[in-house]
């Protein structure tokens, strides 16, 4: 994944095989790496904030769209959270997900449904994005998530229990 700050002119993007998020500077050039050391790990684990992030398979990612964004949300299809990085400080926090998201392939609990997304359950999280509000919205396998500005997670498409199918147009 890929997206660009229009402010700054920097370019952000998902490295997942090497567990890195990496922005190409747009006054210099150079390549930095933003978040992650390389290393295969899981931190942030369950609603923490770390400032040396270990990543698994960092994959979409969002600017937050108002002017001179400061933060960066991604998704992690191995740890199946979502985080937010602090562009300012490099802090990132786990918004989204808990351990053993893939465990519940096919029988998330509904009572999931207005809970706080720090304790809800994701299963490979693979686009994310930010409305002007703060609303995140986040696309995993089976479904269509959000995240309120008060930190609660609802089912915006698909079966509330994440499993598979095609019900045709025009339902949930």
């Amino acid at each position: 994944s890929v997206v660009r700050d229009p402010v700054t002119g920097d370019i952000y993007f998902s490295e997942s095989i090497a567990n890195t998020v990496r922005k190409i500077d747009g006054s210099t050039g150079n390549l930095v790496t933003v978040v992650g050391d390389g290393s295969y790990g899981d931190s942030p684990g369950d609603g923490a904030c770390v400032s040396d992030a270990s990543l698994k398979y960092p994959y979409g990612l969002a600017l937050h769209p108002v002017a001179n964004p400061t933060h960066l949300y991604f998704v992690d299809r191995t740890t199946h959270r979502a985080y937010k990085t602090n562009l300012a400080t490099g802090e990132t926090c786990t918004i989204a997900g808990v351990t053993g998201g893939s465990s519940n392939l096919g029988g998330f609990p509904s009572s999931e449904e207005g809970a706080t997304a720090t304790a809800a359950h994701l299963y490979r999280p693979q686009g994310i994005s930010v409305d002007s509000a703060g609303n995140v919205f986040i696309l995993e396998s089976h479904r269509v998530r959000k995240i309120d500005t008060d930190g609660k997670i609802y089912t915006l498409a698909g079966a509330l229990d994440g499993s598979s199918g095609f019900s045709g147009d025009g339902g949930p």
